[in-house]
């Protein structure tokens, strides 16, 4: 007998599902990557597991002091949580990877226009790569938001929302 797995009709080889497992395999680790770090720097806000990073830039440093005294900062580092935990539990994942991209464009910004070094440029590149990578991971979801006509609003839209959480 053949140790070779048996195969159905119309199903793909082995070696077909070996070739997506390495995608599948990098998205899931990005997406683990990812909320953790969101969710160790979000809470690092409140908790203070280690110093927050002033920025190597004086713009940097004024634009993280403006956006803790005025209390955006609050906001930023509690969506940070949310997705984080969001990734990390595997739970409403399209709705972690969208509640993560204004904060990651202005980590990206910050340390692509404002910070200077390769360090700086590094941090920037992965949280982009990582970012993308769990978009096209999740393309399926997000693929309605690209059609080019929508449904009009109708009253059956408030059951929809009853449905969500089932």
């Amino acid at each position: 007998m053949s140790s070779q797995p048996i195969m159905q009709a119309g199903s793909a080889a082995p070696h077909a599902a070996a070739k997506t497992d390495w995608f599948r395999v990098a998205v899931l680790s990005g997406q683990t990557f990812f909320g953790a770090w969101f969710l160790i720097h979000g809470l690092n806000h409140w908790v203070h597991f280690f110093p927050q990073p002033p920025g190597s830039d004086s713009l940097t440093s004024q634009l993280i002091r403006v956006m803790i005294d005025t209390g955006l900062f609050d906001l930023i580092k509690g969506g940070e949580i949310v997705s984080g935990i969001l990734l990390l539990t595997h739970r409403f994942v399209p709705l972690g990877i969208v509640l993560a991209v204004p904060p990651a464009v202005v980590i990206a910004y910050i340390n692509y226009f404002l910070n200077k070094g390769a360090e700086s440029f590094a941090t920037a590149t992965v949280i982009l790569v990582i970012l993308a990578l769990m978009g096209v991971g999740y393309i399926k979801s997000f693929k309605p938001l690209f059609r080019p006509t929508t449904d009009e609003p109708t009253a059956d839209c408030l059951n929809e929302l009853k449905t969500l959480f089932r």
